[in-house]
C-alpha cells in the first residue's frame, strides 16, 4: 500500500497525525515518510499492492504499472481516470470498502486498458526522431 499526499481538509480520517499514530501501533506494516523523492517513490510504487490518496501519480503513473488506485476526494476531478482508478468520497467506509475489495481480489496486476492515454513512455525518442527528419 502506498499512501500519497492527502489534504487533511478533504480526508480528516487520513490526516498525517492519524497515520503516524497508526504507524506507531503497526510498526511492521506501516511507515510514514514525509517524502521519498521521485525515483524512490516510483520504485516503491512498483512494489505496492494499491495506491491510496489524491496524488496525480495514482492517475498518471499507476496505470502503467497495473496498480489499483483509490482516488480520494475531488482534487483530481476533471482529469481522465484510467480503468485501474476507483474514485471515492472522503468517507472512511467507502475507502475501507474499496481497500477490502482490492485486497480480496485474486486477479493479477494488469496494465489498465487505457493506460496509453497519458502517452507510451517514449516521448523523448519520438521528438528526437521527428526533429531529425525535419526538412
Amino acid at each position: 500500500l502506498i499512501g500519497t499526499t492527502v489534504h487533511p481538509v478533504e480526508v480528516v480520517a487520513l490526516h498525517e497525525l492519524a497515520l503516524e499514530e497508526l504507524a506507531k501501533a503497526c510498526p511492521k506494516k506501516l511507515h510514514v515518510v514525509p517524502s521519498l523523492g521521485q525515483k524512490r517513490y516510483l520504485s516503491f510504487m512498483r512494489e505496492a499492492t494499491l495506491v491510496l490518496g489524491n496524488s496525480s501519480s495514482g492517475i498518471v503513473e499507476a496505470p502503467f504499472l497495473g496498480i489499483p488506485v483509490i482516488n480520494v476526494g475531488e482534487r483530481q476531478k476533471g482529469r481522465h481516470m484510467c480503468g485501474n482508478v476507483r474514485c471515492v468520497a472522503a468517507d472512511v467506509e467507502q475507502i475501507r470498502e474499496q481497500i477490502h475489495e482490492i485486497l480480496s481480489s485474486s486477479s493479477e496486476r494488469q496494465k489498465a486498458e487505457d493506460a496509453g492515454f497519458w502517452g507510451d513512455g517514449h516521448a523523448a525518442e519520438q521528438i528526437v526522431s521527428y526533429l531529425e527528419h525535419m526538412d
